[in-house]
This record gives structure tokens, sequence and C-alpha cells, in this order.
């Protein structure tokens, strides 16, 4: 299964737990795994509490220990200036498997799936999910 999510880059955070859940309840499976895969090299996938001081905090991290701006080859090379996004996204997943209990997805209290767009200009970002289980 998948979905598309609109993004508008530059570190945007965006929950896709309520999507993800949907399928999870579509699928039948009580018990099992949902594995979450991104189809980017500028985004990636985690785990974490969706709340707007730790996003911004998360956000001012990123920019201290990767600057947008900066001599990196990959700039030089292609010119599309979004070399900062593909090292971000290394600091990250692609994919999260998440276990399935009772056909929900078994997440912490604060616990959600966040997709983070590192690119610099907006994108259509591609999620697959895959529910394996009985």
């Amino acid at each position: 299964m998948r979905f598309s999510v609109r993004t508008k880059g530059h570190t945007d955070i965006q929950n896709i737990t309520g999507e993800i859940q949907k399928i999870v309840e579509s699928s039948g499976v009580k018990q099992g795994l949902a594995f979450i895969f991104i189809t980017a090299t500028t985004a990636s996938l985690f785990l974490n509490e969706y709340e707007k001081g730790l996003l911004a905090d998360l956000k001012k991290w990123l920019t201290e220990l990767v600057p947008e701006k900066g001599n990196y080859h990959h700039n030089l090379l292609n010119g599309d200036g979004n070399a900062h996004a593909h090292l971000r996204s290394l600091l990250f997943n692609s994919h999260l498997f998440v276990p399935i209990e009772n056909h929900q997805l078994a997440l912490g209290r604060w616990q959600s799936v966040l997709l983070i767009d590192f690119d610099n200009r907006p994108r259509e970002r591609e999620v697959v999910i895959e529910v394996i289980g009985k």
C-alpha cells in the first residue's frame, strides 16, 4: 500500500501516524508488523513525540550540525543545492518497523510516526507500507 504526503521542504515534519493506522486497520491484521518506507534520499522517517518545542529543537540541532550553506561536493557537481538534505537524511532512517497489536500500531503514549523532509523545496513524498501478520 502507498500514500503520498505533500511537504514544504526545509526540514518540514509531518505526522503520518493516522494514515498508517488506517492502512493497518484495513489490512485486517490483528498481530504483526507494519513496515514503513520512504522512497526518497532527502527525506526520512522516525518515531518521536510530535510536540512543537521538540520539533523546533530538532530543526535547530540539524541546522547547526549540517548547515544548508556549505562547501558540499554534491552541490558543485549537481547544482541543485540540496547536499545538506542528503546528509541530514543519513542521520535518520528510510524505514521503520512498528509492531501491531489488536489491529493497532503498538506505539508508546507519546510516540508518533513522523516524516521529515530535508529538501530545499516542496515535494510530493511517497510512503510505502507493508503490513505483515495474522
